[in-house]
């Protein structure tokens, strides 16, 4: 554009100028072009701009010079409302949840992790660098706008001042009633943006330093479901989270024709080992991650919906599902692969023994960031069951179908394969773990990563349960936005299954359907399950499970 010393006079002044008019609010109220990373313009204005246009008016008509400095901490400052308005207009509809910055910037560590296992060194350092070269490029932008408004004099800043007040009145506007449509002109300032999430981090610091009746108020009372579990006949209670398993498996048109083959024959094998099934639809506290919200609230009978209330919850002192297991005699075992640091907040559940990354003892080679193979956390758990003693309450989180739902491991039909040393080829496990992800579309991936857990689970139940029970399969969230879809219900599927029927009369008349395939209609909310568990157990109650 023009240096700062640039004439507003003549037609080469007037070109600048609407170039840099147009830039500074383009910067500042484009959307996201759904399904991808990239941005779209939109017919919208940016209010920050009549506010910068206000400055440099009335600057230039008091004949103050805006000095070299001001306008390269306007040009960062705007730089950072780029950045903000970005990482909200984007993350949200691509992972299909509102964003909270004072909690999400928590991970963002493992998701460059993440990135680097599924991209590679080569592709993440170019990235990186890419980035950092557009980060710079729209900083130099932003000063070149901002030195051709400074530049103003005369007419030009009768203009611009002009300009600028009457768009900031316009924008007071949309406060008052009846506005609809200029509220409509404006995009959201990235001021207001920051004091979004400035509210979110002040929020959490208020309910840290809240009372037991402030938490009660948050989470509701504890459930007050009582019962002696004897009515499962001191057999295994086995919930196992599938990572990503959202009921856009069953509905999206995407979806649905891809996957249903691996699912019939899911429920082919599961149905000739003797399983029988009962199944519905929840409404999981997240979308497109946080699982471990997920994990909280079934475990908690309290929908945990952010990481405010999941943090809180564990400093309230209340009984889990877990602990009402153990009251009944049960031992409780969680194989959580996912956890590959030291987790003490664990300890709140109340579970005997966690197995975590490190505890599950896989000297194989790495798939990915989460490095150990589903079907190798299943042997193991499936191991420590029928080695220990009856009955065991578990958790097992299956973690690879995590997104970008690569890479999968080559799956062993024969599971004695995962004794040998080492458990996988590795050449074998070196080609997928090179194979990128296809970033524009990650429907296929998606679907093969369901259909592979669809393959183990049903050779696992098959095969691998040696000791009779009860196992709940459930999905923790629907994939990100990208692949289920914009505005789709956060509903997953669970299925109860027992070789005994008898077990799963409770549970219909809970409300679950016979069947693995969770029928639309069923829904109800994922904190539902805690006192589902405890009162088709319960052995005196006339919905307890048969004795």
């Amino acid at each position: 554009m023009a240096d700062s010393g640039a004439s507003s006079r003549g037609p080469a002044g007037v070109l600048w100028a609407l170039l840099a008019l147009f830039w500074l609010n383009a910067s500042l109220s484009f959307q996201n072009l759904w399904p991808t990373p990239w941005v779209r313009l939109v017919p919208e204005l940016a209010a920050e701009l009549f506010a910068v246009l206000a400055l440099c008016g009335l600057a230039g008509l008091a004949r103050w010079r805006i000095g070299a400095w001001m306008l390269r901490v306007l040009a960062l400052v705007w730089l950072l409302g780029i950045v903000l308005r970005y990482v909200e207009v984007t993350a949200g509809p691509l992972f299909g949840r509102p964003l909270n910055i004072y909690w999400d910037l928590d991970h963002v560590p493992n998701l460059l992790v993440l990135f680097w296992q599924a991209a590679g060194p080569v592709q993440f350092s170019l990235a990186a660098l890419g980035l950092l070269l557009l980060l710079a490029l729209l900083y130099k932008l932003n000063l070149a706008a901002l030195r051709v408004l400074a530049a103003a004099r005369g007419g030009a800043a009768v203009l611009f001042a002009l300009l600028g007040l009457l768009g900031l009145g316009a924008y007071a506007t949309i406060y008052l009633p009846g506005t609809t449509a200029v509220r409509s002109a404006f995009a959201i300032p990235a001021p207001l943006i920051a004091a979004k999430h400035i509210g979110f981090a002040r929020d959490v610091w208020r309910l840290k330093a809240a009372g037991p009746a402030a938490l009660d108020a948050l989470f509701g009372p504890a459930p007050e479901v009582t019962a002696d579990l004897a009515g499962y006949g001191g057999e295994d209670v086995t919930v196992v989270f599938l990572e990503s398993y959202g009921t856009t498996l069953f509905d999206h048109e995407k979806h649905w024709p891809a996957a249903e083959p691996a699912f019939r024959a899911f429920q082919a094998r599961v149905s000739e080992a003797g399983w029988h099934a009962v199944s519905r639809r929840l409404v999981s506290p997240t979308f497109g991650g946080g699982s471990w919200w997920a994990h909280g609230t079934l475990l908690s009978g309290v929908s945990l919906a952010d990481q405010t209330a999941y943090s809180l919850y564990l400093a309230s002192g209340r009984e889990t599902l877990v602990h009402r297991f153990k009251q009944a005699g049960y031992r409780a075992l969680a194989f959580q692969p996912g956890i590959q640091r030291a987790w003490p907040e664990g300890a709140f559940f109340g579970f005997d023994e966690i197995r975590d990354a490190a505890a599950l003892d896989y000297a194989g080679p790495a798939f990915g960031y989460w490095r150990i193979p589903d079907q190798v956390t299943l042997q193991r758990y499936s191991r420590a069951a029928a080695d220990g003693e009856s009955p065991l309450f578990a958790l097992v989180v299956l973690i690879m179908s995590h997104m970008p739902f690569q890479p999968l491991p080559p799956y062993h039909a024969d599971w004695s394969r995962l004794d040998e040393t080492p458990p996988y080829d590795p050449a074998a496990a070196e080609a997928v773990n090179a194979t990128p992800p296809d970033w524009s579309d990650l429907n296929g991936a998606y679907v093969a990563a369901m259909g592979h857990l669809h393959v183990m689970l049903g050779d696992w139940l098959a095969e691998q349960v040696t000791r009779p029970g009860l196992v709940v399969l459930i999905g923790d969230h629907q994939p990100p936005a990208l692949v289920a879809g914009e505005k789709q219900p956060w509903t997953v599927p669970i299925h109860i299954l027992a070789k005994d029927p008898a077990r799963l009369a409770p549970f219909e008349r809970l409300g679950y359907r016979p069947g693995l395939f969770p029928q639309p209609g069923s829904e109800q909310p994922m904190a539902r399950v805690f006192e589902d568990l405890l009162k088709a157990g319960d052995s005196r109650s006339a919905g307890g499970a048969a004795r």
